[in-house]
Formats: structure tokens, sequence, C-alpha cells
């Protein structure tokens, strides 16, 4: 039998709190009250333990002992640290709605092995079903000038000279395809430059034989598709139409 001071507590009430939430006769005799008397109400500027709130996020303190960061801010800086500004947008946000793309050109071309083994149309199929759009093409016996510039950065290796044997020994399809990070997906859809390494379903993997004739060509950075349409194309040889049949609001006029 539990004691008699407790009775009032396991019977029809008691206090909580400095609450009355019944009438409890042994918890007004534990607080020194009549039975049945309610305790004072708390003070308004001091509100009760479970109205008590803090504005900080939760889990976090502006700092712990003599300053230092408390672990609970620490594992939640992320909460307390001011938001940063937003930079300046790179992305060409198109004027009828939609969602903005970074509008991106690359330099394509099918070298000389590509064109004599009939694949510039697999290779305009893959590029065209994968949503880019074509804004230029010809084909041409590239002059030795254009491929000394093209391959600049590769002057000094030792296979130069029958690179540039190679790149003009027949017509290459030069191509400028646009769409949204087209310079990162072209690369990936091409492949390894060594065929041996080029994964299946790429057109070096599925088309090249051997790194020497590796079929195609695709512009590595955003900056170096910019210095290669310039060299491989005028501009006024570039024609930027309106794509109304797929992506019509994904680029300005």
């Amino acid at each position: 039998t539990p004691p008699r001071a407790l009775q009032g507590e396991q019977g029809r009430g008691g206090t909580e709190g400095g609450v009355v939430w019944g009438p409890g006769r042994g918890a007004g005799r534990r607080r020194g009250l009549k039975p049945g008397t309610a305790p004072p109400r708390p003070s308004p500027s001091v509100p009760p333990p479970w109205a008590r709130s803090t504005p900080r996020a939760a889990g976090c303190r502006p700092g712990g002992r003599h300053g230092r960061p408390s672990s609970d801010a620490e594992r939640c800086g992320a909460a307390v640290r001011p938001a940063r500004a937003p930079g300046p947008s790179l992305r060409a946000r198109p004027s009828s709605g939609g969602p903005s793309w970074t509008r991106e050109r690359t330099l394509v071309a099918v070298k000389p092995d590509g064109v004599q083994r009939r694949l510039v149309g697999d290779v305009i199929q893959r590029f065209e079903r994968r949503g880019f759009k074509l804004v230029g093409m010809k084909m041409l016996q590239a002059p030795e000038s254009i491929l000394a510039e093209h391959y600049h950065d590769l002057r000094r290796k030792p296979f130069y000279p029958a690179l540039i044997s190679y790149m003009s020994s027949g017509p290459v399809v030069a191509m400028v395809w646009e769409g949204p990070n087209v310079v990162c997906t072209s690369r990936a859809m091409i492949g390894h430059t060594d065929a041996a390494e080029a994964a299946p379903g790429t057109i070096r993997g599925d088309f090249s034989i051997h790194i020497s004739r590796n079929v195609i060509h695709a512009s590595d950075s955003v900056e170096g598709a910019q210095r290669e349409i310039q060299l491989w194309f005028q501009s006024g040889e570039l024609v930027d139409w309106a794509d109304e049949g797929h992506h019509s609001s994904t680029y300005p006029a």
C-alpha cells in the first residue's frame, strides 16, 4: 500500500509545475496547503518550465564555456551560419518561362577514318537523338595551318608528325553542336581516346579499332570549344535557328 501522502497523486488528481490538475488531497498536504486549495499561479514574467523556449535553432548554441563553441553549435553549424548571397548566374533564362540551361556549343569532327568508313550518319544520329541542335557542319580537306593550330599543345609529342599526316590524308566533317552541358556530355558520348579503353556504347567503343584511328574528335572544355569553333568556322557559317519542335523554350531567340 503506497504512503498516505502519495494516495492523492494516484487518486483523482495532483499538481505539476505549479498547476493544479485535480483536487488531490495528498498534493495539497505536500505543499503546505489545505486540501483542495490551489497553489498560487506563477508570475507572468516567469513562464512555467514547460512553456520556456529559446529562439535559437534546436540543438544550437552560440558558444560554450570560456567563449568556445559548444559541441551542439559545432554539430549544427549550418543552422547558425548566415546564408551566402547568390553569385552571378551564368545560365541563360528563356524568355517564355521553363527551366534555365547553360547555353554551350562544342566542336565535333569526324576524322578521315570515320568519313571513309561511312560513320558520319551514325555520329549525327547519336547527337540528334540525345537532343542536341546542329548549328554548323561542313566537309573539308583540312589544311595543315588549321591542323597545326588545332593540335598546338601536342606539337612536342613524338607522334605529332604522324597525327598531322593522318588528319590531312582525307576529308574531315566538322560540326558545331549546341545544347545544355554539351561539352561534357559529348566527351562522355565519344568515349576514351584509346579504343582499348573506350566503353561499349560510346562512339569510340563501338567503332574505333586503334588509338591512331579513333574516328572522332570533340572539344574537351568550354574554352577549348570556343577556340576550336573560331578556328574551324566563320561566324557566318553558323546558323542560330529556332528549335521549335524540341527545345523551343530552352534558348532565347
